[in-house]
């Protein structure tokens, strides 16, 4: 396993069903738990995902994986490259400088309530 998947490591929790969508809702699981470890920057840009030690460490067939990293790619949270595997997608200057001033506009957007919570608690 490289060092790429220790983040992610944990096995998805899966609860077994009766009518055959265990396969889906443990595909389901591992899907959130690569992306949430993409999302939160345990997996860092450029990190390798290695479709034998993902198969590993989550004990599914590397066919179920590559189905989970394609869906990853549908969302952009992961590169794949022809004869070179899959990566962590590198945000580009200008997809940086988006996120950046999305947050910009939430978070003034949110001042107004925040002062007047504040406010709020002073006054009690």
């Amino acid at each position: 396993m490289s060092d790429a998947q220790a983040p992610i490591k944990r096995r998805a929790s899966v609860k077994e069903t009766k009518d055959g969508k265990e396969g889906d809702e443990r595909h389901d699981a591992i899907y959130r738990a690569v992306s949430d470890a993409i999302v939160e920057q345990r997996l860092k840009p450029g990190a390798r995902l290695r479709e034998d030690a993902l198969a590993d460490v989550f004990g599914i067939s590397r066919t179920g994986i590559r189905k989970i990293l394609q869906r990853l790619a549908l969302e952009q949270l992961v590169t794949l490259t022809p004869r070179r595997g899959a990566s962590v997608t590198r945000p580009t200057a200008d997809e940086a400088k988006d996120v950046f001033d999305a947050r910009q506009l939430v978070e003034c957007g949110l001042m107004p309530d925040v002062a007047r919570r504040m406010g709020e608690k002073r006054s009690r």
